[in-house]
């Protein structure tokens, strides 16, 4: 378990005690208390970037002595979202362009798995993710990737990480985990490069990020055993119950791809306690981002499933906190960040006033507070190795050079959405020219083959 660093104590107590001027007060606001379930009208304190006091009883006490008021007129206050598990690399945007994208929507922290880019470029993508992503108004926190590469010995990656990897990386200030351990079976079977790779996580502090997908019964034993403490690859009916009573931290994902938010919602719905039922994006693209938002449109997803608003809110924010060992993030409380949402509508979950550390960073759906630009040599390098390409290269030729008329393909077609079993089906198609021509599902091209 670890803090996010109180500057000066002594300060914040004098403030808490009403002894000095307060930075900050939000009045007027329905407050949501994370912790006992309750509504309730309330004022907070905020001094230093850190919740001092909240006020409920007496709500003209200690106004005088602030050097800045807002009137929330009773809007919402909840606190900053907190992505469970992404990668920055699926939005297909920089850290900090991301962070851009994502503060407006109410999104203040990310746990980061850099793993594609580090399939790439080894240690030095994980340290470039790690710096593009500091001094942001907003958390990019960093998950060492175990997985580079994903499958040893089937694949050519850029780099391969071990336990030595782990502890190199682990001295960086940003970085609290070890990734999403998909090598699972490798876990179960306590396989030695598994296995150092958790020590050498656990060696330096940092918690340990799973990816088991349909396991159950011994073999899910066997990988809690084993070290990981959470999973975002739940999708089967009932995987979430089991995982949740295994004590495992369930990541309920909405991505791009994955949307597994209503069937881990139908599956758990009815029991007692879900403290251990947490939010993510996984991958999300800039256009989903801006479509329809981040952090807060998974909590409006899974509050359009049933879940009850404050809920939703609490497994956005403070079972994540949790999940990944930070005792003074993820609710609106005395000692804990000052990070924040204002909003009128908890449904809609779409924040009308977005802050950080006590500072306003996002109003409206734009950023109110500019990110400061950085380049990265890594960012203009061309990591991609082949021949030259040209248009003609992507054309799908006939090889009967059958000029016109119509051709059968076989089309991939997954079974599941959000499975990997496929089968094929046949499609007629026109030639044109003796290409097929796929001009209306262009996406057709990237996956068909010609029979």
């Amino acid at each position: 378990m670890r803090k996010i660093p109180t500057p000066n104590r002594r300060e914040l107590l004098q403030a808490a005690l009403g002894e000095i001027k307060t930075d900050l007060a939000v009045i007027n606001t329905r407050y949501l208390n994370l912790f006992t379930g309750e509504e309730y009208l309330a004022n907070v304190f905020i001094h230093k970037g850190f919740v001092v006091h909240v006020e409920k009883d007496d709500l003209n006490e200690g106004l005088s002595n602030v050097r800045q008021l807002i009137d929330a007129q009773h809007a919402y206050i909840v606190p900053g979202l907190i992505d469970a598990h992404m990668h920055v690399e699926s939005s297909m945007l920089t850290p900090r362009n991301f962070a851009e994208a994502v503060i407006p929507h109410g999104t203040t922290t990310v746990i980061t798995d850099p793993h594609e880019v580090a399939n790439v470029a080894g240690e030095e993508a994980v340290r470039y993710m790690h710096d593009a992503g500091a001094d942001l108004p907003m958390r990019q926190w960093i998950n060492i990737p175990p997985s580079v590469p994903a499958v040893p010995g089937l694949e050519e990656a850029g780099a391969v990480f071990d336990a030595s990897v782990v502890d190199r990386l682990a001295e960086l200030k940003n970085v609290i985990g070890l990734a999403e351990v998909m090598d699972y079976k490798g876990v179960e079977q306590g396989s030695d490069r598994m296995m150092d790779m958790i020590e050498a996580a656990e060696r330096n502090d940092l918690y340990i990020q799973g990816h088991v997908p349909g396991e159950s019964g011994r073999l899910l034993s066997a990988y809690l055993v084993g070290g990981p403490t959470t999973d975002h690859e739940t999708r089967a009916p009932g995987e979430a119950k089991n995982k949740l009573r295994a004590g495992m931290y369930v990541d309920a994902r909405e991505s791009s791809m994955a949307k597994n938010i209503e069937a881990i919602w139908n599956d758990v719905k009815d029991i007692p306690w879900r403290d251990r039922l947490a939010l993510c994006t996984d991958d999300r693209e800039a256009s989903d981002i801006l479509k329809t938002g981040h952090m807060n449109d998974v909590v409006r997803q899974i509050i359009k499933n049933g879940m009850p608003p404050i809920e939703a809110i609490r497994a956005g924010s403070l079972h994540v906190a949790e999940e990944v060992g930070i005792t003074n993030l993820g609710a609106i409380a005395p000692g804990y960040v000052a990070d924040f949402l204002l909003m009128h509508d908890l449904e809609a979950s779409d924040p009308e006033k977005v802050f950080f550390e006590g500072k306003l960073v996002a109003e409206k759906g734009t950023m109110s507070m500019p990110i400061e630009p950085k380049t990265f040599e890594i960012e203009s390098r061309n990591t991609i190795d082949v021949l030259p390409l040209k248009l003609t290269d992507f054309y799908l030729q006939i090889s009967d050079k059958k000029q016109n008329g119509k051709i059968n393909v076989n089309v991939p077609v997954y079974e599941d959405y959000n499975g990997s079993i496929t089968h094929l089906q046949v499609e007629e198609l026109p030639v044109r020219k003796g290409v097929v021509d796929i001009s209306e599902d262009p996406d057709l091209a990237y996956v068909i083959t010609v029979i």
